[in-house]
């Protein structure tokens, strides 16, 4: 998939709620493990979920804060360095297990940071947050072959935080939330196998558009 095809989609293939954005958001498939009446394990792909992105960035901060170049791309891990320091929870990975109260507030119990810890209980909903890198080392390119040294977080973790030396611009960051409703509990684990949380991010804006949206 190229960068022109993305912005070329049509949008009513396209799960984004802005024609401007054909961006790609990739994040592992979750499984539900469990045993048949015989013993062998049986892993359940989870449909029941959907996944939403959010953008952050502040003019005011320096380096200056620029939009995704056209064919930026770029994947973060949730060990990847920086990440366990910041974010709005302390680390940028949240995942949180929620129940609905009758006065329609929520009830949450969560942990933060690498590794990802499926809850065992049942609830509500179950929510997983990722804040991706800001910071960006322009002479490394757009992250054709290369998706991960060309960014990095900022030296504490948070999204108006010093870029490290080198990095000399910033990028909007990505916030990606993945939510599975009626969450059942019991074991569950990524398609890799890993306990590591990670995303895939490919840029289809058109230009000029995400400032103003």
């Amino acid at each position: 998939t190229t960068n022109e095809q993305l912005r070329n989609t049509n949008p009513q293939y396209s799960t984004s709620p802005f024609i401007e954005n054909q961006s790609l958001y990739w994040h592992p498939s979750i499984y539900q493990v469990t045993e048949d009446a015989n013993g062998q394990i049986v892993h359940t792909r989870v449909n029941d979920l959907d996944s939403s992105p959010y953008y952050r960035w502040n003019k005011n901060t320096l380096p200056e804060t620029v939009e995704f170049p056209q064919g930026f791309r770029m994947i973060a891990y949730s060990n990847s360095p920086g990440a366990v320091t910041g974010g709005e929870a302390g680390e940028n990975l949240l995942v949180e297990c929620c129940d609905f109260l009758p006065n329609g507030e929520e009830d949450c119990t969560s942990t933060t940071g690498n590794p990802l810890i499926f809850p065992t209980k049942t609830c509500g909903f179950l929510g997983i947050a990722f804040a991706m890198p800001t910071c960006w080392d322009e002479s490394k390119g757009i992250g054709t072959n290369d998706p991960f040294s060309h960014v990095a977080y900022t030296t504490d973790g948070s999204v108006t935080g010093p870029c490290p030396a080198g990095f000399n611009k910033r990028i909007p960051q990505i916030q990606l939330f993945v939510r599975i409703t009626n969450y059942k509990g019991g074991k569950y684990q990524l398609s890799d196998g890993s306990d590591v949380f990670h995303v895939d991010f490919m840029n289809g804006w058109q230009e000029n558009t995400l400032q103003n949206v």
